[in-house]
């Protein structure tokens, strides 16, 4: 009797062709090499045909570049195993989504790899969200050599959209790592339109060596004024010193820097920020009333800048004292109080100064202009927090007997005060 697996080869093809499912045929594949050679692109076949090419999965897992290019010859579509949504933030994508060319990245089969790039049939090909999902995942794991390789093939360097408008460039910038943050400079990476949480040059703050300087070099300007103003919370004069050799001006836009400076109680980054050219005479809106600065730094219980914002002959005005008062603040209403409220001229609110001082600036072709925003500290870490605690202080004062000093009734609620704004 003539065993199954010495029948004709036609026989034993049809035999294939007619097993309903993929686990049969392997079965079959399985039993001799004669089989295996015989039926096992009929197996590739069935699992591309009825099972979206799932093996082409376990063959870039694994390393088997020939398998993988036999999986694309018979019709596997690399972009199928992308889902339609994906809601999963960058940094996680890797682990949540079926990518061949990231599995074979991530056990460093870099010619499973390039096979998979190579790929340009329009019916197998992949799509730009899978070579930036490699990307990001080569530069969190500093992997260069793969970097490169995305690089090189046109991965998509622009902003996601994706709430934070995550780029390559910001992720490279936050690793750290030289090399990378240079590979995509040099292939253009770009920066948002528009400041947002995940900025390059924000990040480069935080970093040791001379990353801020590397991107400043390569053209990355600030897109807004709030970069100075996280660089104030931090009082990183350095970083700012830097931005300023690259055209960042401070007497245009760090006025909100300023009020952030004050508003942290870094003394040193107040004193160099007027030096510079920021203007101490403004009002602000800020923590649910407008202040001067004199008015945000008694807010913010900062007496030494307020003796140093006095010293630069800013004038208080009487809601500035009734603020002292209100909040139960000695020192500066020993200050204030012996001090003359008249003539004191109004002060121009910082988006007018903004407004006046860009109008000036935009005769020069080469100017540009920032994004801005008159909210002092949205580069601060925590602003809400330090607001509660200090609407919490000025609520405790309101129950106390009414206590009046050179005529002012100390029980105004000053939130709901009739403000008169002055400036310089």
């Amino acid at each position: 009797m003539t065993s199954f697996s010495k029948l004709p080869d036609e026989l034993l093809l049809l035999v294939a062709d007619s097993l309903p499912c993929q686990k049969d045929i392997a079965t079959l594949v399985r039993v001799n090499w004669r089989l295996y050679h015989l039926l096992h692109t009929i197996l590739c076949q069935f699992n591309v045909q009825y099972h979206q090419g799932a093996g082409l999965l376990s063959a870039a897992r694994n390393g088997h570049s020939s398998l993988v290019q036999k999986f694309l010859n018979l019709g596997a579509n690399i972009a199928s195993f992308e889902p339609q949504f994906s809601d999963a933030p960058l940094e996680y994508e890797h682990e949540t989504r079926r990518n061949p060319l990231l599995l074979a990245a991530q056990n460093g089969y870099i010619e499973t790899l390039e096979i998979l790039l190579a790929e340009t049939r329009p019916s197998r090909v992949c799509v730009p969200s899978q070579l930036r999902t490699v990307l990001y995942w080569a530069i969190g794991a500093g992997h260069q050599a793969i970097a490169e390789l995305m690089v090189a093939h046109n991965v998509p360097l622009d902003p996601l959209a994706d709430g934070y408008n995550s780029t390559p460039l910001a992720k490279a910038v936050e690793k750290g790592d030289e090399a990378i943050i240079e590979c995509l400079l040099q292939a253009g990476a770009k920066t948002p339109s528009k400041y947002s949480l995940d900025d390059p040059l924000t990040i480069a703050t935080h970093q040791k060596g001379d990353i801020l300087l590397r991107l400043l070099k390569h053209g990355i300007r600030p897109k807004s004024d709030e970069i100075l103003c996280y660089i104030a919370g931090r009082n990183d004069i350095a970083s700012l010193q830097l931005l300023m050799q690259f055209g960042a001006e401070i007497a245009v836009y760090g006025h909100s820097a300023l009020f952030t400076a004050i508003f942290w109680g870094h003394e040193a980054m107040v004193e160099f920020l007027i030096q510079q050219g920021a203007n101490p005479h403004l009002c602000c809106e800020r923590m649910g009333g407008t202040y001067s600065a004199i008015g945000h730094a008694i807010r913010c219980r900062q007496s030494d800048i307020l003796k140093l914002l006095l010293a630069h002959r800013v004038r208080p005005d009487h809601q500035d004292l009734q603020l002292a008062i209100k909040m139960k603040i000695p020192e500066a209403v020993d200050v204030l109080q012996h001090l003359s409220y008249e003539d004191v001229p109004e002060k121009m609110t910082l988006e007018d100064c903004v407004r006046q001082r860009e109008a000036k600036r935009l005769v020069d072709p080469d100017f540009q202009p920032m994004e801005w925003s008159p909210c002092v500290g949205l580069g601060s870490p925590i602003p809400e927090e330090y607001n509660t605690e200090h609407e919490a202080t000025v609520c405790l004062a309101d129950d106390d007997d009414g206590i009046r000093l050179d005529g002012l009734d100390c029980n105004v609620y000053l939130d709901d005060a009739d403000y008169t704004m002055y400036s310089e």
